[in-house]
């Protein structure tokens, strides 16, 4: 090759790594999302956590381990035990060293395992602390502690094929747009003098939809154009909603019918938040 075409191509590999793969960079890229639930694949019978996307309305499956979704489980339940777990130990730990977790990232997935990172932030320090860790472990310290999740983009593009099984009614339990609903047993009817109409009971309320006013103990009858029979039902309704539009939800309180409209988003962890029922 002559002289000026070898310089003219070192030129053009310079230039190339320069700038780099903008698809690979791309991939790369994290996207926020939110923990929408956990349950089983039933092809596999592993426990898996569903991680909603709201731009795309998709979720994203995480397998992990039983003990992992347990914790998971019982931090969207928000269930006290008597001593502390290992993900409640974590949380106070951190919190009695003056740090705080600020994002959970997901960052790759290789031959079927998930890798992730928690970044943490020591207080008075601009500098974030990066610490290798399990998606699952650092899904339930996030549950606990309100740490954005994020996830590659590449992750989200993977089209991981699993078939869903939620738990059992009491065990049910969905979040998204920031509000947490559980199904609405006769036992919750009963002590939440709920009526008889079908619908998911409100557990906690954070976000856009806290700031309008969605309490905790309230009855979502109706969102979008589903009357919700279950907390995967009203799921399934948000992730129908496109991209910067709204999701219409009807509640009822005290005998009255209410209606709102709540972004998708997904709440930023300083946002408002309704007292927990």
């Amino acid at each position: 090759m002559r002289p000026a075409l070898l310089s003219l191509a070192a030129i053009l590999l310079a230039l190339v790594i320069s700038l780099g793969n903008p698809l690979a960079n791309e991939d790369d890229e994290l996207v926020t999302v939110e923990l929408a639930t956990v349950g089983l694949d039933e092809r596999s019978g592993a426990p898996v956590a569903l991680l909603r996307e709201p731009d795309s309305g998709e979720v994203v499956p995480i397998f992990i381990g039983v003990m992992e979704a347990q914790a998971i489980l019982q931090g969207l339940h928000e269930v006290s035990t008597p001593r502390p777990m290992t993900h409640d130990l974590l949380a106070s730990t951190l919190s009695a060293l003056d740090a705080e977790a600020i994002s959970l990232q997901v960052h790759d997935l290789r031959n079927g395992t998930y890798y992730g990172r928690l970044m943490l932030r020591k207080d008075g320090q601009e500098a974030l602390i990066e610490v290798d860790t399990r998606p699952s472990d650092g899904l339930a310290l996030a549950v606990r502690s309100g740490t954005e999740i994020q996830v590659a983009r590449k992750i989200l593009r993977a089209d991981l094929e699993f078939d869903f099984r939620a738990p059992e009614e009491e065990q049910n339990v969905v979040r998204a747009g920031g509000i947490t609903v559980v199904a609405a047993t006769e036992a919750l009817r009963e002590e939440m003098d709920l009526s008889a109409r079908s619908g998911v009971l409100i557990s906690r309320v954070e976000g856009s939809a806290a700031t309008l006013g969605i309490q905790p103990g309230d009855l979502v009858t109706r969102v979008g154009d589903i009357e919700p029979e279950s907390p995967m039902d009203f799921l399934d309704a948000f992730r129908g909603v496109e991209v910067g539009e709204y999701v219409e939800i009807e509640i009822e309180r005290d005998g009255e019918t209410l209606s709102f409209e709540v972004p998708t988003e997904v709440p930023q962890r300083d946002e408002p938040e309704q007292e927990r029922l």
